[in-house]
């Protein structure tokens, strides 16, 4: 197919290389020297130069013809070298421009195909030549990777103003981007800063970007609140501009990122000339606001999870290849590692070159595209603290902490240089997944674990139990759901059948918690007992544990009964060793705010949560006085949000009107006189409140008004089930409860599940 016996002339070669983009601006020297090794090559009409998927090892110099373009149209099409993934004509190259570039300094495969439309003669550059001339010329390749990293940036340009600008004529589109000035921010960094001078407005090329305003005076990025993220192909400070006022926001580097910066005075002549730009912009700020009030799990963009190794699990392998399987159920999603990376580029050891590489680009480029095509990617990071594994943790919104349930619990090398530090602008998270074989042996220590990190959640997996992977699944899509049990004495019974009817009804459990007797039935359904255990055990126990008498100095019971029942319901299982996540909640009278208990002995936290005053002795815990969580969250629906993103159900034993007919007994009463007419049975009874139902429903009443305000805002579903015809101590008639907790949640999340978001 070439033919290279004859030479062009030296003078001939030096003159291509001075008219193309690529070499024009080297200097006169090395123009000399590269002129040397160029070879001349010609193709008949029809004939291909190179095909897609070909190892790159030479670049072209088009002296004389007309080549034709062909590729894969990245959105069409997930792998460009997928079997049945027809290519396209995609552009034409032309005298004095350059074939094969792109890829050339690292070996990577072509990305098109390349065909003679017209007899055509080119000069060749082998890769072989490069190297050498490298070595007498120790700025060079430097200077070409340079080069070809902002032709690449051009091209991604290309693509996306079209979508900003509408049609543009093809002169046009190369004035634009010579407009361009390239810039280059690195996550964490200030493209620019709230109050600053509107200079000039951005477009992204690779990466995102989050803007911030400042809650304060105070000069801490921390108490900025994020109100919008920004994705490829968006402009970025065109209002401020179009305001003529100063930044509203700050503009921080969410991935590592490339922009096209454009002056002040561009942005008006490129508004000028194409007002279709002006309603782009408008329809970006309107996104920007829908999505601003939206809750963060609703999202569809990608998210990207980096999975650190602490230790060499044997089911390390196993656990990603699972979880990647039950996220792709949710939505697509690419698991890669750097050698998965390697073959994709068709570059081997590209994964882990330094992100300050210029070559870092082509990586970078090709990272924000599978951000396109994919809901999830999991990034497993090398064991060592390696280039490839800071990339990883660089690009990702969550990293998962993976280890070996039963190895030691230190922390690696990993985690030691790149992990837990405070990261406010990024919101980047953490959670630490800790393997177990199976279920056999339930977990232990596993504070020992979370006592080194700082992390968001931890999670119990088991490999031998595929509900355990749906629900981490959930969690990491913002799909899981959690229930809030709110308190109310033996109405709470209700929660019982409402947990049943969730559950018949298919609705995932994942994360579960409670205030008061609420936090007694989260407990119990947390540490693995079915509806029909929950109610045999509790039937008979509850109504016995508050028959201790004292002399009431500090509450009418001394609580022992209490503490031994929920002993003997919890032996010494600790929240944190639970197979599923559990909170519950108690007001500290110490410090006047609410505590939220998610580590430490279940049965003590369940103590606390139900130590209502006057009934109970408060609970000494680190030195603060707790109680009964009903006076400051009496249904923590609030609070469930707070740890998680996904569905917030939140149920309610608490009716808004109780103790509503009551005798009029005047300014004082005795209470001799209400025993004595208890005990006659030829007397007429007095309708009056006992001290139990006034102190429990006075706990009650700032919970229930703090939960007005905040059910709306916090829960997806509210449910309250018809419960006020019974007494906060109707024990006796617990099966009675149950049933009817069990049919009106029966019905309404029948109706919730048909309209249950996708």
């Amino acid at each position: 197919m070439f033919d290279e016996t004859q030479r062009p002339t030296k003078a001939d070669i030096i003159e291509y290389i001075k008219s193309t983009d690529l070499f024009g601006h080297l200097d006169n020297e090395t123009i000399e020297k590269l002129s040397t090794h160029g070879q001349r090559v010609t193709l008949k009409k029809g004939e291909v130069l190179f095909r897609l998927g070909d190892i790159a090892d030479a670049v072209y110099i088009v002296s004389n013809g007309l080549l034709q373009v062909s590729a894969v149209l990245e959105k069409e099409c997930l792998d460009a070298l997928q079997e049945n993934c027809p290519e396209k004509v995609v552009g034409e190259i032309k005298p004095f421009e350059i074939a094969g570039e792109i890829q050339i300094l690292t070996m990577g495969k072509r990305t098109a195909t390349i065909t003679a439309i017209q007899n055509t003669e080119l000069i060749k550059f082998s890769r072989v030549s490069f190297s050498e001339l490298s070595e007498t010329l120790p700025g060079f390749i430097h200077t070409i990777n340079r080069i070809i990293n902002e032709r690449l940036l051009k091209n991604r340009l290309s693509e996306i103003l079209p979508g900003l600008f509408g049609n543009i004529e093809k002169n046009n589109l190369q004035a634009i981007k010579k407009m361009a000035e390239w810039v280059h921010i690195k996550r964490g960094e200030v493209l620019f800063r709230q109050g600053d001078r509107a200079d000039s407005f951005y477009i992204i090329i690779t990466g995102r970007l989050g803007g911030f305003i400042k809650n304060s005076d105070i000069e801490d990025d921390c108490t900025s609140h994020r109100i919008s993220d920004m994705y490829r192909g968006e402009s970025v400070g065109e209002l401020a501009i179009l305001s003529d006022e100063n930044r509203t926001a700050t503009i921080y580097a969410l991935r590592d990122s490339e922009l096209a910066r454009f002056s002040k005075e561009d942005f008006y002549n490129l508004l000028e000339q194409y007002p279709k730009l002006l309603m782009q912009i408008t329809k970006m700020t309107i996104n920007r606001l829908k999505k601003a009030n939206i809750s963060s799990n609703s999202t569809k963009e990608c998210t990207v999870f980096a999975v650190v190794p602490v230790n060499s699990s044997e089911n390390l392998k196993e656990f990603i290849k699972s979880l990647t399987m039950h996220l792709s159920y949710i939505g697509s999603t690419l698991c890669i590692d750097g050698e998965v990376l390697d073959d994709f580029m068709g570059t081997p050891g590209i994964s882990r070159i330094s992100t300050d590489d210029l070559n870092s680009i082509r990586i970078s480029s090709w990272l924000n595209l599978q951000e396109e095509r994919y809901r999830f990617i999991l990034m497993e990071t090398d064991k060592s603290p390696s280039n490839w594994t800071k990339r990883c943790i660089r690009q990702a919104d969550q990293v998962l902490v993976v280890a070996d349930a039963g190895a030691e619990s230190g922390m690696n090398a990993i985690e030691e240089e790149f992990l837990y530090t405070k990261d406010c602008i990024s919101g980047l998270s953490y959670r630490l997944i800790l393997l177990h074989g199976d279920g056999k042996t339930p977990p232990r220590g596993t504070q020992k674990w979370l006592d080194k990190r700082d992390v968001e959640m931890h999670h119990h997996v088991r490999m031998d139990n595929e509900s355990d992977f749906k629900s981490l699944a959930r969690f990491l899509s913002g799909t899981a759901v959690g229930v809030a049990l709110g308190g109310g004495g033996a109405r709470g019974f209700s929660h019982i059948g409402a947990i049943r009817a969730l559950k018949e009804e298919g609705v995932p459990i994942d994360i579960i918690g409670g205030t008061s007797i609420g936090s007694i039935m989260g407990a119990l359904y947390a540490i693995g007992l079915d509806y029909k255990s929950m109610a045999q055990l509790t039937t008979h126990d509850i109504k016995m544990i508050i028959r201790d008498f004292t002399f009431p100095v500090l509450s009418l019971f001394a609580g022992r009964g209490f503490v031994n029942e929920l002993k003997g319901f919890f032996g010494d299982i600790h929240i944190e060793d639970l197979w599923a996540p559990y909170f519950c909640v108690s007001s500290n009278l110490t410090r006047a705010e609410v505590s939220i208990h998610r580590t430490g002995p279940l049965w003590k936290a369940v103590q606390a949560s139900n130590a209502a005053p006057g009934i109970f002795p408060p609970v000494v815990m680190n030195g603060d006085l707790l109680v009964d969580g009903a006076f400051l969250s009496n249904l923590p629906a609030d609070v469930l949000r707070s740890l998680f993103h996904g569905r917030v159900i939140a149920i309610d034993v608490s009716p808004p009107v109780d103790l509503a007919e009551n005798y009029s007994y005047g300014d004082s009463v005795s209470g001799w006189k209400i025993i004595r007419k208890k005990l006659n049975p030829f007397a007429k009874k007095i309708a009056v409140p006992t001290i139990m139902s006034v102190l429990a429903r006075a706990g009650e009443l700032a919970g229930i008004a703090h939960q007005r305000r905040t059910i709306k805002e916090t829960a997806d579903l509210y449910l309250r089930p018809p419960v006020e015809k019974y007494n906060l101590h109707d024990y006796g008639l617990a099966t009675e409860i149950i049933e009817t907790g069990y049919n009106f949640v029966k019905e309404k999340i029948k109706i919730w599940k048909s309209h249950w978001p996708a």
